[in-house]
């Protein structure tokens, strides 16, 4: 096998169709989703200060994937740093962004959470704590981190509620961001519209 537990033709063919299982349980796909769209829209929104019309180099996350993903989401675990660079225009505007995964080993990953642990899905540390290298790579992880296990028992309805929280909160620079971009008679006709 290649890539995902699949030869390398049929990786890029269900790539290409959209066809390819999460490679990580159902919370961590989200919340990788989730988070990192809101950390490349402060970039693009000016509340994180770079350069345009450069290379954005991000500082390396870690993170679990399954082993063989590709032919479903079951089993053992690996961890992996992620390089993500991205191209901005003058505008800010988004021209590329590239990702890069290197399998870690345990002790890698477990060196990082001590030293740097924003760098190992902290977004998830209110939620569900901080993992273990081993802990991320039991398999068990996948049904502790379904949304339908999770929303089964009264635990993990608490945390979906503080994720539901968080994703709220974390996305309240975007109101006052595109409210500066109202113009004067935009921002006079809501506050006069009939409720």
């Amino acid at each position: 096998t290649g890539v995902a537990g699949l030869h390398r033709e049929e990786y890029m063919s269900r790539c290409m169709n959209g066809d390819m299982n999460i490679n990580t349980s159902e919370l961590r796909h989200f919340c990788k989703i989730v988070f990192g769209v809101k950390h490349l829209l402060l970039h693009q929104t000016g509340n994180v200060q770079n350069g345009t019309n450069e290379d954005l180099q991000f500082k390396p996350m870690y993170s679990r994937i399954s082993r063989e993903w590709g032919r479903g989401a079951d089993g053992e675990g690996l961890l992996v740093r992620v390089s993500t660079k991205a191209r901005l225009d003058e505008e800010k505007k988004w021209l590329q962004v590239s990702h890069t995964s290197v399998v870690v080993t345990p002790e890698e990953y477990e060196s990082v959470r001590m030293q740097s642990p924003e760098q190992c899905e902290s977004y998830l540390v209110p939620i569900v704590g901080s993992k273990s290298a081993y802990q991320l790579m039991d398999p068990a992880l996948l049904q502790q981190e379904s949304f339908a296990g999770m929303s089964s028992t009264e635990e993990g309805r608490r945390q979906l509620d503080m994720l539901a929280d968080k994703i709220d909160s974390g996305f309240e620079f975007l109101y006052d961001f595109f409210a500066a971009k109202r113009s004067p008679e935009q921002a006079q006709a809501n506050t006069t519209a009939p409720a």
